[in-house]
């Protein structure tokens, strides 16, 4: 296999040494203008070239941030457009701060559900429905009307090696073929023969979220093993400090020590498992781009084959997300402005929609920015258009990742693309909160950080 190249990797640093220019640039320049749009995105979560792009024939000028809550901190005075994760916009909507999103002229049609693939369609409606039931919204609430879909993400267990036999949680050393979280959890974990395997090689990201969904799932399918379908993540109304360490225990309950090896970043967690050598890690719990981003070797490393690499959807709830990208609804009275975030997202999330050849490239580029921008990022496309070219392995797409007909390893490859058909995890989707629960409390803070 070929050593792919670091675009994604240079990505990455350009992003971290601009993610210090605004703050001088606000103090000494004319950036903070209300002509400029302030773009709010995660560090390395748009493509290199289409940023300088973005830049030059809009004026788009990025904030980065590092947690999704840290939208809500700068959206209202600061952020002209943004791109929260499905329950940041459900913040965001309520406290009454998007623009409805004018579909006419973003893309000439009222009703852009058909430009989505089937796959998005379903993972669309199926958060839609989620919002409804569990945070209070009317019944014609529609995601569609204050976000464009950005890219989904799916959460995943990925390994190296060679393949393992999961077991039921139980500890009756029952076999299974369809893992729940409970089962991953249990068979990576010290009492599963497999656990010198994982122990310490095993990388999971230390987000309140993250951890506390997976957390929480584990706790219910273990309260109704019979029925893991029932499982859910949603934070109990009545929940204290006591509630969340029990809630914790489900994972700490099944490890010891150092047993996952944490981290902040998720670009640091793709590359130590793409990592060959002994200072890689044998396993991830990753979201779906980062996991992609390290079987092709992170830039840096040759890519996996099918049989060095395994990825793993647990049967029941999953933890999917979607990321939108919203408009601040102060820009409702500056229709020039507004006319160019329409063209700026246009560009981002539909250029060559209508095209015959989305792969099509000039040079080393792809010649639409929505595909450019998928290769670099990696996650879940949305698009129909680009998800039947990137999910499929067949596709003339993965030529430039396989030197060879290995069809195992584009089967791993495309698998990381697609959205698993399971229970939408409700998530902490904006339910009434106590005060506990508003305080966005880091799992870190609590007791239950040194059992890992």
């Amino acid at each position: 296999m070929k050593n792919l190249s670091s675009k994604k990797f240079s990505l990455i640093i350009s992003s971290i040494a601009a993610c210090s220019i605004p703050f001088m640039a606000t103090t000494i320049t004319s950036c903070s203008s209300s002509h400029k749009i302030q773009f709010a995105n995660f560090e390395s979560y748009m493509d290199n070239d289409l940023i300088g792009h973005l830049q030059d024939s809009y004026d788009v000028q990025f904030q980065w941030f590092t947690v999704a809550e840290m939208i809500e901190t700068k959206f209202k005075d600061t952020y002209d457009v943004a791109i929260p994760c499905g329950y940041e916009l459900i913040k965001l909507y309520k406290k009454g701060w998007l623009q409805e999103i004018d579909w006419q002229e973003l893309i000439g049609m009222d009703d852009p559900m058909s430009l989505y693939s089937e796959v998005g369609k379903k993972a669309i409606k199926q958060m839609n429905d989620a919002f409804i039931n569990y945070c209070g919204l009317p019944a014609d609430f529609n995601l569609l009307d204050y976000g464009v879909p950005y890219f989904a993400q799916s959460f995943s267990f990925v390994y190296k090696g060679e393949e393992i036999q999961f077991y039921k949680s139980t500890g009756n050393h029952e076999k299974v073929d369809e893992p729940t979280w409970a089962d991953i959890f249990y068979t990576i974990g010290p009492k599963s023969k497999y656990g010198d395997r994982f122990n310490g090689k095993t990388a999971m990201l230390d987000d309140s979220k993250s951890i506390y969904d997976a957390a929480r799932i584990v706790e219910t399918i273990e309260q109704n093993p019979e029925h893991p379908e029932l499982a859910t993540n949603v934070m109990p109304a009545n929940s204290s400090i006591d509630s969340l360490k029990e809630t914790f225990k489900s994972l700490t309950s099944k490890a010891q020590s150092n047993w996952y090896r944490l981290s902040t970043d998720s670009g640091q967690i793709a590359r130590i498992l793409a990592d060959h050598g002994e200072h890689g890690y044998n396993a991830a719990l990753a979201w779906s781009g980062d996991a992609l981003y390290a079987a092709q070797g992170a830039g840096e490393y040759d890519s996996y084959t099918g049989d060095q690499m395994h990825v793993v959807k647990p049967k029941g709830a999953s933890l999917d997300e979607i990321d939108f990208i919203v408009i601040n609804k102060k820009n409702a009275n500056n229709p020039e402005k507004l006319s160019r975030i329409y063209d700026a997202i246009y560009d981002i999330c539909f250029d060559g929609y209508n095209q015959e050849d989305i792969l099509k490239k000039d040079g080393d580029r792809y010649k639409y920015w929505s595909m450019q921008n998928w290769d670099t990022v990696s996650y879940v496309p949305l698009l129909d258009k680009i998800y039947r070219e990137v999910s499929n392995p067949a596709s003339k797409y993965w030529d430039d990742y396989a030197d060879d007909d290995d069809m195992a390893t584009r089967n791993l490859m495309t698998s990381l693309i697609s959205i698993p058909d399971q229970v939408f995890a409700k998530s902490l989707f904006g339910l009434p909160l106590t005060d506990l629960q508003n305080s966005d409390t880091h799992w870190a803070w609590l007791e239950t950080r040194g059992n890992f």
